[in-house]
């Protein structure tokens, strides 16, 4: 299950690369390079819509920092924050790594798998989870979220990944699409 954005999410990819292709290998003026350097599809308010942009992230785009924090207990459930203002103090916060059972991927081979439900990986032992305060207003993230985390680890290597995930009112979390970066030691 997932979320319906209606007919107006399909994108016509074979299309588009055929017409890619089209330009740049045959020559075939058909206009693509004239078109916005970035398409992508907005989920905000549960609307759904193709925009445009001629950069990544678009120009309008405004950072936004936001903080954990926790008493020391911010597995799910428990007492992990998100916020903006960092009036909170923050406790250490540990979870259990087994590399014999990492924590599993939702996504497929496929181009566009679209977000992932996020809520059958709760009361894993090896998940820390920050939550912000409902939001009142559509927010569009659009760009390169970042993680920058202060760790330790008592195995020889661990990967630490972050998730941007979008809880749902109706109970759905999805994760929004992303790419990771495995650390190592030397980057810890």
């Amino acid at each position: 299950a997932g979320f319906d954005f209606g007919p107006q999410a399909g994108l016509d990819l074979p299309d588009l690369i055929i017409r890619w292709f089209d330009h740049w290998l045959k020559r075939i003026d058909n206009g693509v390079n004239r078109e916005p350097a970035v398409r992508y599809f907005s989920m905000a308010g549960r609307q759904g819509q193709w925009r445009s942009a001629d950069t990544w992230p678009p120009a309008d785009t405004t950072p936004c920092e936001y903080l954990l924090s926790s008493d020391g207990n911010a597995k799910f459930g428990g007492s992990g924050r998100l916020s903006i203002d960092g009036r909170h103090t923050a406790e250490a916060d540990h979870f259990n790594y087994d590399p014999h059972n990492p924590v599993p991927t939702l996504w497929t081979r496929e181009w566009f798998t679209g977000p992932a439900d996020r809520h059958r990986l709760e009361g894993r032992d090896d998940i820390l989870c920050y939550r912000s305060e409902p939001l009142s207003d559509a927010v569009e993230i659009a760009g390169y979220p970042e993680a920058v985390l202060f760790v330790s680890s008592s195995a020889p290597d661990t990967d630490f990944f972050a998730r941007l995930v979008d809880e749902h009112p109706s109970g759905g979390a999805w994760c929004a699409p992303a790419t990771a970066t495995p650390s190592t030691s030397k980057s810890c």
